[in-house]
């Protein structure tokens, strides 16, 4: 008799953790077996500590409220009903081990959970810890299973990663919003499964501009689409602050789903983007808008630097998305204004731009032809910083050197491949017209 109560006493356990996976320690763990459920919802409002020892079940939405600290300790399981948001506006510290893993998961098995959403002034530390299973529905996380809210510029960074593994959701992975950032010291990141459900948010990750460089190291494959989005958000559409483009192993994709494929530079201070050898970055064109990157702002002073720099067996790409591929796809890149000494683009390819842009009337171009090119420059740069780069499948021409003035000459060391128009364009003279048949060379 005490064996059958034992046996029924363990079934109703399982149960109630709704898939039956609830107490069962994942493969490689020395967690011991989860006891009986916990549930939780509503508003902390008091420390708390989730023990490691059994499942704890969110049944409604849950918020840690401001100046409230979760603690969990390791091989926790965490599960949340369908649909269940669970809020950090406080602290939430779950830091497992190696082997001691803690789990956020669904509760029952094809019902997924909202979002764990971290929410600056809060912040969350999450070490050895699985979150799976999140984002419906798809709404402002993009069908995120861990998102994060900044405040603004300069980026918050309420967010600490180390050994995260987050896995199997509706769209996005993660998402951070307003400029939020990871905390320094993050590291190890893994993100696979994103976009199971959700087409228009397929990456491992989206986040705003600004704040790309907190990116920790990690994985970020074995995603419907393996790439991390970048985006502007009102106010701050552009690179306002100095800002690195790491290399994370996935290519940067800059707009799609609603939102511009362009990166503007510019900003008081003279912010620097600067491109790590071997990154990929794709700029998404719509029928109605074109991708493209603008250094500089048109009518100011106001300027801004892109530091490009690959190495010949590492170099920096940039690529059109969107409405086609192939030869203008996408704008190209433009220096709009003054142009500051400390540009430089060095062993980058740029392939399939041309798209146009508005601008005519600029350089002597060919009668009839484009006036439009992969690189536009609109002043006379302090040098020639263009160094090893390669201008491939351009709709329109190569260099165009927008200005009026003497000319540069762009041919000597760098590579033109299948450009529809002249590998460069010379500029319009400061007195006179252009030349009748002006230089088109191929």
């Amino acid at each position: 008799m005490r064996e059958l109560l034992a046996l029924i006493i363990s079934v109703s356990a399982l149960a109630a953790c709704g898939d039956g996976t609830g107490g069962t320690p994942p493969p490689g763990s020395s967690c011991p077996a989860l006891g009986a459920p916990v549930t939780h919802s509503g508003y902390l409002s008091a420390d708390e500590t989730w023990s490691g020892d059994r499942p704890h079940v969110v049944t409604s939405d849950l918020t840690v409220s401001k100046g409230v600290t979760l603690t969990i300790e390791p091989c926790a399981e965490v599960r949340l009903k369908k649909g269940v948001y669970f809020y950090v506006q406080g602290k939430l510290l779950a830091r497992g081990e190696e082997t001691r893993r803690i789990r956020f998961l669904r509760d029952v098995e094809g019902e997924r959970f909202s979002s764990l959403v971290v929410q600056a002034p809060g912040s969350a530390e999450l070490a050895y810890a699985d979150l799976e299973g999140g984002g419906a529905p798809a709404n402002s996380t993009r069908g995120a299973t861990l998102a994060v809210d900044g405040e603004g510029l300069p980026p918050a960074r309420p967010l600490k990663v180390e050994h995260v593994t987050v896995k199997h959701s509706a769209g996005v992975g993660v998402h951070l919003r307003k400029w939020a950032g990871f905390a320094a010291g993050s590291s190890d990141l893994t993100v696979q499964s994103s976009g199971e459900e959700e087409s228009e948010h397929p990456f491992a990750m989206r986040l705003s501009l600004n704040a790309v460089a907190t990116i920790p190291t990690g994985s970020y494959t074995g995603n419907a689409t393996d790439a991390i989005q970048l985006i502007g958000e009102s106010p701050h559409y552009n690179v306002e602050l100095d800002e690195t483009f790491p290399n994370r192993g996935v290519p940067y994709q800059v707009g799609g789903g609603g939102m511009f494929g362009v990166i503007g530079i510019q900003g008081a201070a003279t912010p620097t983007l600067t491109i790590e050898p071997g990154v990929t970055v794709r700029f998404w064109s719509s029928s109605s808008s074109v991708g493209g990157v603008q250094v500089s702002n048109t009518g100011t002073n106001v300027s801004g630097r892109l530091v490009a720099v690959g190495t010949a067996s590492a170099p920096i790409r940039f690529e059109g998305t969107g409405v086609g591929s192939g030869p203008g796809s996408w704008e190209g890149v433009n220096y709009v204004g003054q142009i500051d000494a400390g540009n430089r683009l060095e062993h980058v390819q740029i392939d399939g731009a041309g798209a146009h842009g508005g601008d005519t009337g600029f350089g002597c171009p060919p009668p009839g032809s484009a006036t439009d090119g992969a690189v536009k420059l609109f002043s006379v740069p302090p040098s020639q910083f263009l160094k090893n780069v390669t201008i491939s499948n351009s709709s329109a021409h190569g260099v165009y050197m927008a200005w009026s003035g003497d000319p540069l000459d762009y041919l000597a060391g760098n590579t033109f491949m299948n450009v529809s128009g002249c590998n460069q364009i010379i500029p319009r003279p400061l007195v006179g017209n252009c030349p009748t048949q002006p230089p088109c060379p191929k």
